[in-house]
């Protein structure tokens, strides 16, 4: 009986247009208001020293207080979103080659999409989960796990020096491939 509501693994990626597809779903989560499309916007300000808090309550207090746990709405939106979008984008870097009508620039610049928008997962993730870079001198502090494969197994958190170097790397990789406009 086949899945209802799922599209089997083997079946997921045989067309250009599934690549395209799934890319956007990428950059749906993005832009979703869940992550950069509002929620960390307003949880950073939150925690900065620019706002008077006297009017907050619930979940917002918590963040101006930086006082916030797992059991936060806000927390576990910002948490889980990135790695949505991290696991599509290694989805797709993974996969791509089983697509034969995939020409060789689409490949690249599909790759090249997905490092960038993983890069920017991890560095908003770290920034929000993690002591800031410099923290220690050698940034050999905890950051948050490095997701560089479509796995869902659990990972122990990456210091927050290898976070960065794969974001940077990530950002490279993606700043060689990409055209200056990208619609």
């Amino acid at each position: 009986i086949p899945p209802e509501g799922e599209i089997p693994t083997e079946d997921a990626l045989k067309t250009p247009r599934d690549v395209q597809l799934l890319l956007n779903s990428c950059y749906d989560v993005v832009r979703s208001a869940k992550f950069l499309g509002g929620k960390i916007r307003n949880l950073a300000d939150l925690m900065g020293d620019d706002r008077d808090g006297a009017a907050l309550s619930g979940n917002w207090l918590s963040y101006f207080s930086h006082n916030t746990g797992i059991f936060n709405q806000e927390t576990r939106d910002m948490w889980s979103e990135p790695y949505i979008m991290i696991y599509r984008c290694n989805v797709l870097l993974e996969n791509m080659d089983l697509v034969a009508d995939l020409s060789a620039d689409q490949k690249a610049r599909t790759a090249a999409e997905a490092k960038f928008l993983r890069a920017v997962g991890h560095f908003e993730l770290v920034r929000m989960f993690a002591q800031p870079y410099g923290y220690t001198t050698d940034n050999s502090h905890v950051g948050i796990p490095l997701r560089i494969k479509a796995s869902q197994e659990a990972l122990e958190r990456a210091t927050v020096g290898a976070v960065y170097a794969q974001v940077l790397s990530d950002l490279e990789d993606a700043k060689n491939v990409l055209p200056a406009s990208n619609g």
